[in-house]
């Protein structure tokens, strides 16, 4: 009994196991195709990943090259640099020398011993009348001025200059784009009687007071280096310096033309100083006594100022010079009590020297 009803038991349920069949068969088939699918996707991944890989392999090869690049060029700019700087510093070097020997070329005369030695006959305040005064001052701001200074023999013209160009000097200091240079005639020393002596003392002052050597420096003195250069070649250089190179102002003080020992020296000195002061640049400044000759060619001159040192301020100067004097002599200080008499009979008698 009990297997009639199992069978009719599962004769019933057999369309329902058929049906749980077929629903476990397509599930099965599902799962099979989401495998199949899954293993497709993931192929598709690695192959992905894959070239993926590959194509940041190849960029940061590509890279790579470009970065190796970029430091071999840096590399080559740092080598060329130092190259460079290694050659600049050699041109200086050559450069630097042309000039030593250029300048020593040119410094026939060396017109420091005479200003050094008027210096030390400087005493405190004199001079004052013409370095404090509105003559100075114009000569200082005043475009291609040309002033004479002129006096009698001893009346202390040397001193002056010095103490012209020392305050002169203080001038460009505090100024930029002034420069200055002097020279003194001599009756003592045959090479401070020559005009071309002079001019060549200018220009190597002149051109020592800037960095580069000028390129019509440098034809001088090729042109003239086992000789003297004439003057019409020392002055056009130095017009040329004045021209092209960073000067404002260019001062040039020459002390006793009067010195040169021919009249025919004396015109051309006075000849190539006015010559020079034509230059907007220019400001020229020279002593002498009133020669005839002298005072002949200066009264033809355009834009000359003619300025005597005998005059009433320049007495206040010997009285301070006779002063000065009075106190440092020691011989004289037996006669302390006569001091002011003696100073006021000299002074009076000195007639401006």
């Amino acid at each position: 009994m009990r297997l009639i009803k199992i069978s009719e038991f599962m004769d019933q349920r057999s369309e329902d196991i058929a049906g749980i069949r077929e629903g476990v068969e397509a599930a099965g088939e599902r799962l099979a195709e989401i495998h199949l699918t899954a293993q497709a996707n993931q192929r598709k991944t690695e192959i992905q990943a894959a070239q993926n890989q590959s194509e940041l392999i190849l960029s940061i090869e590509g890279y790579q090259g470009k970065i190796e690049d970029h430091f071999s060029r840096v590399e080559r700019d740092e080598q060329s640099k130092r190259s460079a700087n290694c050659i600049r510093i050699e041109l200086t070097r050559i450069t630097e020398k042309l000039k030593e020997k250029i300048l020593q070329w040119l410094q026939t005369t060396d017109p420091s011993s005479n200003h050094n030695r008027a210096c030390t006959s400087h005493k405190p305040g004199t001079g004052d009348w013409f370095t404090k005064g509105q003559s100075y001052r114009t000569w200082l701001a005043k475009p291609n001025s040309f002033f004479w200074l002129n006096g009698k023999a001893g009346c202390g013209k040397t001193v002056l200059s010095s103490t012209i160009i020392e305050n002169t000097i203080l001038h460009c200091d505090e100024n930029e784009g002034c420069v200055m240079a002097y020279f003194y005639f001599s009756f003592t020393d045959s090479a401070k009687q020559k005009s071309e002596n002079m001019l060549s003392s200018l220009l190597a002052q002149l051109s020592s007071q800037v960095d580069i050597t000028p390129n019509s420096l440098v034809s001088l003195h090729r042109t003239y280096e086992r000789s003297t250069p004439p003057i019409d070649p020392l002055k056009s250089c130095i017009q040329t310096l004045m021209d092209e190179l960073p000067f404002y102002n260019v001062y040039l003080i020459v002390d006793a033309i009067d010195e040169i020992p021919h009249p025919d020296g004396r015109e051309e000195a006075c000849k190539v100083l006015h010559e020079l002061s034509q230059n907007p640049k220019a400001h020229i400044l020279m002593t002498s006594r009133r020669e005839h000759d002298i005072t002949e060619y200066i009264s033809d001159c355009n834009n000359v100022t003619d300025t005597s040192i005998q005059n009433p301020e320049v007495d206040h100067d010997i009285q301070l010079y006779i002063r000065q004097r009075l106190k440092e002599d020691k011989k004289l200080n037996r006669w302390a009590a006569l001091h002011s008499e003696i100073e006021d009979v000299l002074g009076r008698k000195a007639d401006g020297m």
